[in-house]
């Protein structure tokens, strides 16, 4: 990957927004955005990993920031990914609510104790979950969920967490999708980027692109700069007509 293209991967803030600081006088900020930008992308991360992580962050529920995913979308089918790993990680995004169930949960269930009440159980374990605990991918906090409805626990499993989505991506870029989404800005969700990234550490991936991985969610808060100082210049410039 040259440094170019790097760049052009990396970056959050777009050229309307470069330009914005521009005419605003912020030309010094613009270089430490890009400086930053640079700095994140150091030719650790393949090319296709990191428009996949961009695209995840900025797809993801608590992201949903639609200019940056069609940016990301046209930059990744002009690098060669596959429009099918593309579908596969907003497959892997739809899987973030989870989350709340995961954090709700147990809640319901202290609730329930001190009321007295009870939901309706069951011993089944669909086939798709079996088959995850067999590998070692099932998530222990899903068991009351599980015993309380496991139809649907396969239900949402099987749109965000197939076989089919990790074939498309590969365990190791699979793994860094994970850490990305659970660690990102606008969600941090300590739990799922902690059993993720074991899991990362345990298939052989590198600490410094899981390093990597967290740098680049991390200047996802770049979006702030980029919407807010386009808006800036444009109503700084209506208010002088």
């Amino acid at each position: 990957m040259s440094c170019q293209d790097a760049d052009a991967i990396a970056a959050v803030v777009g050229e309307a927004s470069r330009r914005a600081m521009s005419a605003l006088g912020e030309a010094d900020l613009a270089d430490l955005v890009g400086r930053l930008e640079r700095v994140t992308m150091r030719g650790v991360l393949p090319e296709r990993t990191v428009l996949l992580v961009q695209i995840a962050v900025h797809a993801s529920v608590t992201g949903r920031s639609g200019q940056h995913v069609r940016r990301y979308v046209r930059d990744a089918l002009e690098h060669r990914v596959a429009p099918a790993e593309i579908a596969a990680v907003f497959r892997l995004c739809a899987v973030l609510g989870i989350h709340s169930m995961a954090q709700a949960i147990p809640i319901l269930s202290r609730q329930l104790d001190r009321a007295g009440q009870s939901l309706a159980t069951t011993d089944v374990v669909p086939p798709r979950i079996g088959s995850m605990k067999s590998r070692g991918d099932y998530n222990t906090k899903w068991d009351q969920l599980l015993s309380w409805g496991p139809e649907w626990l396969d239900a949402f499993l099987a749109v965000g967490y197939a076989d089919e989505i990790r074939a498309a991506l590969g365990r190791e870029t699979f793994e860094l999708l994970c850490i990305a989404i659970d660690a990102s800005v606008t969600h941090l969700y300590n739990p799922g980027t902690e059993r993720h990234v074991e899991a990362a550490l345990a298939c052989g991936i590198e600490p410094s692109q899981i390093l990597a991985v967290l740098e680049l969610v991390s200047i996802q808060g770049l979006v702030s700069v980029d919407a807010g100082m386009t808006i800036l210049d444009e109503e700084v410039r209506l208010s002088k007509q």
